[in-house]
Formats: structure tokens, sequence, C-alpha cells
């Protein structure tokens, strides 16, 4: 019988344990546990080995036909594996990416003006997006890897400038949605400064009518 890596490793720490009838109670848990451990183990293992005997009948492949670790097809197999989840993980990347910044600038000065509740769903949002993103890096990283390719960091992904960005279909939506939330944010700023305007011309009128009201006096 063929055992997995994971099977293997399981066996060997149970061979550790040894059959004293000293053995504590917390020993005999331990060893319960990586028994069930174990079984769960062996028995996914086996229901993946039907399912590859199942595909190999439906396709008329016999077993002295399996790649073995080693060979070409099989290099060439996990690299296109690698290559697609790669792919996958940098395309949710980018887009969870701006949907981070989106909600991000939603709340930008907007705090005390959406009300309490809003606030705190999008909050809670855009930490459920960044844990997501976390997830989307580990699987960037680890096809990286297999790829012999250089690994991404948080900063990168942030700044739009970065080469995880460039020459990509996102970088253009990406360039258009920073451009949209500038212009947002211009409004909002020149919005403020006309109300600052009024209450300035405010401030001057009533120091002015106070200044005369004293020279009158006099």
């Amino acid at each position: 019988m063929c055992y997995s890596d994971e099977e293997k490793d399981l066996q060997a720490e149970l061979n550790q344990f040894s059959d004293s009838p000293n053995t504590t109670s917390a020993t005999a848990q331990s060893k319960n546990e990586l028994l069930k451990k174990l079984k769960a183990v062996s028995k996914r293992v086996a229901k993946l080995l039907e399912n590859v005997e199942r595909t190999e009948r439906a396709m008329q492949i016999v077993v002295e036909d399996r790649w073995t670790l080693g060979s070409v097809e099989f290099y060439e197999a996990k690299h296109s594996k690698a290559r697609k989840e790669q792919q996958d993980a940098s395309s949710k990347l980018k887009s969870l990416m701006t949907s981070r910044a989106i909600m991000s600038d939603q709340l930008r000065g907007h705090e005390g003006k959406i009300g309490h509740k809003l606030t705190a769903n999008v909050k809670k949002a855009i930490q459920k997006v960044g844990r997501s993103m976390d997830d989307q890096l580990r699987i960037y990283n680890e096809a990286s890897l297999v790829l012999e390719e250089p690994e991404i960091t948080w900063s990168q992904i942030s700044h739009p400038v970065s080469t995880f960005w460039s020459n990509d279909e996102a970088q253009a939506e990406f360039d258009i949605f920073q451009e949209i939330m500038n212009k947002r944010r211009a409004e909002e700023e020149l919005h403020m400064i006309e109300e600052e305007e009024v209450r300035l011309e405010d401030y001057i009128e009533n120091k002015c009518k106070a200044l005369e009201s004293a020279i009158i006096a006099e």
C-alpha cells in the first residue's frame, strides 16, 4: 500500500508512543488524537485515490503511464497549476484592493456624517477584505515559490506604481478610480473653502459692526 507523506509523518509520531502500562492519561489522549487524525487523513487519501483511479479508467490511462514526481509531465503540470493559481490570486488581490480603497475613501472625513452604525459596518467590511487579501497574498506567494519567481508584499499591493500593477488592465481601472477619488476630494475641499469663506465674511462683518458701535459710543 502507498502512503502519503502526511500519513507517514503521523505514523512516525504514533511510533514514538510506548505501550507501557505507566502511560499517563495526557499521553493516552495525545495518542488517541493522533489516531483520529491519521484515520481522517487516510480516509481523505483513499477518496482522492479513488477519484484518480476513476479518472484514469474514464480516460483509459494505465497505471504504467502515471507521472512520477521527477518527470517532465509532472513538472509542466505542476507549473501550469501554479501559474493559474498565481493569476487568479493576482486578479482577486487587485479587485479586493480597489474595493478596500473605495470603502476607506468613503470613511475618510465622513465618520461623523454617515452615522455610527454604518461607519461600524464599513470598518468591519474593510477588515474582512483585509483578511481575504491575506489569504490571496499567501496563495500568490506559494505559487510564486513553485514558479521560482519573486514574492510580493503588502507594500507592493498598496502602491499602484509598483510592478504588481504595471502593464495590467487593472492598472487602468485603478488609475480611473484614483482620478475619481481625487476629484471627489477636491470638490469636498472646495466646498469646505466656500463654507469657511462665508464664516469669515460673517466674522469680519460682526467685528466691523462692533467697532462702529464702539466708536459711536465714544
